[in-house]
């Protein structure tokens, strides 16, 4: 298990020159258990993952950045379609990775209900689960602010277990607050 502490953003439009080797991703979220915790299964590619989050919690000393206990493990695909049948809840979207002074940003392009949404997020913690808040990029690459870009770390109504709940029309009403 690990500690997993993140930034994640809102953005107007895509940094088309920057993307390249997208990977596609489809996240099936089973049973919110309560308390914030999360399971969630994910196809990547041809790969499947089962994942159990822990409750949010801030860990920023005023930044914004938002932590949480992470277990995740790779599944064969007969334990993934057997999880899976029947699951309605889950969003689709396609990663891109963007290097920018030795930081990975995850620009994520959303397919399906969520057509039109961009986010970006940056991992803050290392493998062993020592977070780093204090590493956090002095400064947002200009491709970002360039795409106009709204910090929505704490705002959960952007985590992807909700999101998986919204149709086109709950989306347009949300991202009205913000764009």
């Amino acid at each position: 298990m690990k500690l997993e502490s993140e930034k994640k953003f809102l953005l107007h439009s895509l940094p088309n020159e920057k993307l390249s080797l997208g990977k596609k991703i489809k996240q099936y979220y089973l049973d919110v258990v309560g308390k914030g915790r999360i399971i969630r299964l994910r196809r990547q590619d041809d790969q499947g993952f089962l994942t159990v989050k822990g409750a949010r919690q801030k860990n920023d000393l005023g930044r914004g950045i938002i932590s949480r206990l992470e277990f995740e493990n790779h599944i064969d695909d007969v334990l993934f379609n057997e999880l899976v049948e029947g699951c309605t809840c889950f969003v689709e979207k396609v990663r891109y990775v963007v290097c920018f002074g030795g930081w990975f940003f995850e620009v994520d392009v959303f397919r399906g209900e969520l057509e039109g949404l961009y986010m970006v997020e940056i991992e803050l913690g290392d493998d062993s689960g020592d977070p780093r808040p204090n590493r956090f990029p002095n400064e947002l690459p200009e491709w970002m602010k360039e795409c106009g870009v709204i910090d929505v770390s704490t705002d959960e109504r952007f985590s992807n277990v909700h999101l998986a709940t919204l149709n086109q029309s709950q989306l347009q009403e949300l991202l009205a607050e913000y764009l």
